[in-house]
């Protein structure tokens, strides 16, 4: 009899790290298949959860915080290039037996999972990038861009109006906005595009 894991939320989608040949147990609309037939008995778009036997390396994995890793010919694109999490036992895993361990300088060659000699089953992913690149701007561009970020209205208190004015700043502070060139102003004044003001100063100068 299989001891099965914890159950893992799926939402009509098939896991992408879910290998062909495992075994699972899977939740549909009404009850569970256990253990499941992936080319018989799964209709993925109406699976809810499933569940994969407790001594899986994802549940390895997970638990210790790491991005479980089914076994590829190369690394994860998305690897951090730091620690990643490896089984000992030559391809087998049984987590009454094989404690998990971390090491920094994995081999390529153990990037293929289960069945080579120290199979990685977790790694760190990167982090997403928060960083946002501005480039100079004109300050009526700047406004039009505090405004997306802090609308009008919230400008009316006093708090709204000090964190308008602190950004403001610091996009001068930090010379993020320029001065008009002649086509923009002229543009601002008479209602024309920067394209057919510059038209009109490139044909006379």
């Amino acid at each position: 009899m299989i001891e099965w894991g914890n159950a893992i939320q799926v939402d009509g989608v098939r896991p992408d790290w879910l290998r062909d040949d495992g075994k699972i147990a899977a939740r549909g609309q009404f009850d569970w298949y256990a253990p499941a037939d992936l080319d018989v008995d799964i209709t993925w778009c109406q699976m809810t959860e499933i569940k994969l036997p407790a001594n899986h390396a994802y549940y390895a994995a997970t638990s210790r915080g790491f991005k479980y890793w089914p076994g590829g010919a190369d690394a994860p694109s998305d690897w951090d290039g730091g620690v990643v999490l490896v089984q000992d036992g030559g391809g087998k895993f049984d987590r009454h037996i094989y404690k998990p361990r971390t090491i920094r300088r994995p081999d390529p060659r153990n990037w293929a999972g289960i069945g080579s000699s120290v199979p990685i089953i977790g790694y760190k992913a990167k982090q997403a990038s928060n960083t946002v690149t501005l480039e100079q701007m004109t300050e009526d561009e700047a406004l039009a861009m505090v405004e997306t970020l802090m609308p009008r209205r919230q400008w009316t208190d006093i708090i709204g109006a000090a964190h308008h004015a602190a950004i403001m700043r610091y996009l001068r502070v930090n010379g993020l906005i320029r001065e008009p060139t002649e086509a923009e102003r002229i543009a601002g004044k008479t209602g024309l595009t920067v394209e057919q003001v510059q038209e009109v100063l490139d044909a006379q100068s």
